[in-house]
């Protein structure tokens, strides 16, 4: 009876098919191994960090990762893959400056929480002890997310370029609540002008009247003016500017050309900057400023404040939002809104109009009713 029971059949593990890699122990540690573009055979640790994994799923989720970018025609780098954050960050600015996009501003804590590490070391915890540390040291949540968006996109550089198997998920954080609603009232704006020194109440008067954010008029020299208007070369979406000499800013520019000469150790000299002292642009602004307006009364005034003046005082005007927003540089609708700041004096006014419009109505309607009960 037994002579008839088919012996039991040894199971042989399914291998994986030709050309889509393995993975194998070395050392203690799980190592991947799959053929390049070439052809060639590579043998890498197994580990997202560029070391061996600890588990075997480890080292077949990257080399699935690996596979997957092949499929979509990325040849993975596989030494590139073990380059720490810092080397990433370095390549995104290269890659920017070669495209002729903005530089990265403001990455240094971003860099100095994950520089050193490895991609796969970016890790939600991590994530999130870097929000809170920043939160805590008074930074918003747009100032946090522009960072983190700077180190996805450095990541994601690297998975699209090949020397980076998976970028790992960075998720941005909630900016409502987050736009600023400051702006100036003429009183505020010049009792911070009787505290500032000259040079430096020009700088502010002049961003009052454009409304242009503090580093592009700090920049400008005089090679940008000339009979007819003050040009922008370049500003912060990359697009020139002009603004023509009316008003307060062609007072302003008459101001300073006047202030241009200035004495030097080899004789009297002219300063390449239109906001000078002793030929040096105002690097010490910031300082005076903070000063001036603590001095005057009002100090929660930002300079920035000036730029939503002018978005609302343009509105107010009934001045165009294409034109408007040509004035101030702002390149979206979204952005400019945002800075069209509804006072409450906005809202009485409005009130106002409404009250008016509907009074208006009720007595068209008492006197259309009247002359109904007359003819009957």
């Amino acid at each position: 009876m037994t002579d008839n029971v088919p012996a039991k059949r040894k199971r042989t593990p399914r291998r994986r098919p030709k050309g889509l890699g393995s993975v194998f122990a070395n050392g203690g540690r799980w190592w991947i191994a799959y053929p390049d573009e070439n052809g060639e055979r590579v043998r890498i640790p197994g580990g997202f960090d560029g070391k061996g994994a600890v588990t075997k799923t480890e080292a077949e989720e990257n080399l699935k990762g690996i596979l997957a970018a092949r499929h979509n025609g990325v040849a993975v780098n596989a030494t590139a893959q073990r380059k720490t954050v810092g080397k990433y960050l370095d390549d995104y600015k290269a890659d920017l400056k070669t495209r002729g996009r903005r530089a990265l501003r403001g990455l240094g804590p971003v860099r100095e929480a994950f520089g050193s590490l490895r991609p796969s070391e970016v890790t939600p915890e991590a994530l999130a002890a870097y929000r809170d540390r920043m939160a805590a040291d008074g930074s918003r949540p747009a100032t946090i997310n522009r960072a983190l968006q700077a180190l996805r996109g450095a990541l994601r550089l690297a998975w699209k370029t090949g020397t980076l198997a998976r970028a790992p998920y960075i998720p941005m954080s909630s900016e409502k609540g987050n736009a600023r609603t400051g702006f100036f009232e003429l009183a505020e704006h010049v009792a911070i002008l009787a505290q500032l020194p000259e040079a430096y109440a020009d700088v502010a008067a002049f961003g009052f009247y454009t409304g242009w954010r503090l580093g592009e008029i700090l920049g400008l020299k005089w090679s940008d003016v000339d009979d007819r208007a003050v040009r922008l070369a370049t500003s912060k979406n990359g697009e020139p500017r002009t603004f023509p000499l009316r008003g307060g800013v062609r007072d302003v520019i008459a101001r300073r050309k006047a202030a241009r000469e200035y004495e030097s150790p080899d004789g009297p000299k002219e300063s390449a900057f239109i906001f000078h002292v002793a030929g040096f642009r105002l690097w010490d602004f910031p300082r005076v400023w903070r000063t001036a307006r603590a001095a005057a009364g009002f100090p929660a005034r930002l300079f920035h404040d000036y730029r939503r003046t002018a978005v609302r005082d343009l509105v107010r005007s009934g001045v165009s939002q294409d034109v408007a927003m040509r004035w101030t540089g702002h390149k979206t609708a979204h952005v400019f809104t945002r800075y069209n700041i509804t006072a409450t004096e906005d809202l009485e006014n409005a009130a106002d109009l409404l009250a008016l419009y509907r009074d208006a109505r009720a007595k068209a309607l008492m006197d259309k009713t009247s002359e109904a009960v007359v003819v009957h």
